[in-house]
Formats: C-alpha cells, sequence, structure tokens
C-alpha cells in the first residue's frame, strides 16, 4: 500500500521518557493509518511548513486581479493561466495537431514546498505588474499594499 499522508511532529514525555509522535492532520490522515500496523516500517518527507498568510495573500492577489478583467469566468481559471504563463505546469506537444497542451500543477501544502512556493509567489507577481501582466507597469509595493488591505493583513510602507 502507498498513500501520502499528512502528520505533525510532536513531543510527548511518558514516565519522564521524551518520545516523538506523528499526529495526523485531520480525520482522512488519521484513518489511513488506523489499520496499519504497529510493526509497519513507513517513510517518511520531511517538507518545511507552509505559510497560510502567504497562501491567503497570493488567493487576494488573484481575487485582485480576476475582479479587474473580463477574459476569465473564475478565479481558478485565472489562477491556472498564470501558472501556466510563469511556467509552473506540465506541458506535452500534440505533434499531430501542431500545438502544446499545459496543465497547472498545484500549490497545495502537500504539492508544493515553502522555497518553491515563495519562487512561484514572485513570478507570479512580475508576470502580473510585469509588460505582458494584467498591472502592466505598477509598483510590486502598491499592489501587495492592496492586497493586503484587502485581505485584512497589516501591509508595509
Amino acid at each position: 500500500m502507498s498513500k501520502e499522508v499528512f502528520g505533525k511532529l510532536s513531543e510527548a514525555v511518558v514516565d519522564g521518557v521524551t518520545m516523538r509522535v506523528i499526529l495526523p492532520l485531520d480525520a482522512e490522515d488519521a484513518l489511513s493509518i488506523k489499520d496499519l500496523d504497529p510493526k509497519s516500517i513507513l517513510a517518511i518527507k520531511v517538507v518545511k511548513a507552509r505559510s497560510t498568510p502567504q497562501l491567503r495573500m497570493y488567493w487576494g492577489l488573484i481575487r485582485l486581479v480576476f475582479e479587474n478583467q473580463t477574459e476569465f469566468q473564475t478565479v481558478d481559471d485565472l489562477s491556472n493561466h498564470i501558472k501556466c504563463e510563469i511556467g509552473h505546469c506540465d506541458s506535452f506537444v500534440m505533434e499531430k495537431y501542431e500545438y502544446v497542451i499545459k496543465i497547472p500543477l498545484s500549490i497545495s501544502f502537500g504539492k508544493s514546498e515553502q522555497d518553491e512556493f515563495n519562487r512561484f509567489v514572485d513570478r507570479a507577481i512580475d508576470y502580473i505588474i510585469g509588460p505582458e501582466g494584467y498591472f502592466s507597469g505598477m509598483d510590486r509595493d502598491v499592489l501587495l499594499n492592496e492586497v493586503y488591505e484587502m485581505i485584512g493583513i497589516a501591509g508595509f510602507s
């Protein structure tokens, strides 16, 4: 059996002995390990914690762009378009039809580590304020302060 299960490392002291345990992040993860034999061998992938405020900032940015365009019908469509424009996608060539299919990659916590997400957000902002973007020429700090205000996070000056 191979299934991704997400958990958080925690410490507990039992009879004066400090033990490290992995706590499932949610009910689905708990169910996935419930029936495992305690002697099971598990593989663990250590992932840096992701920034929830940064993810909120990204979706606030996407909402702001969405409200100021008419090309896309949903924020997800806009986000997927930006992902493909900045290369955060898989692609393959349909030689018979002579075009490229692009499939946007996930930015979920389980699919994207913090360092990778930092680079992704920077590229997305650069695209949005770049020559082909939706707010071409806009100052990065002005844009981010507007997004921070929109989502209720103190910006910077």
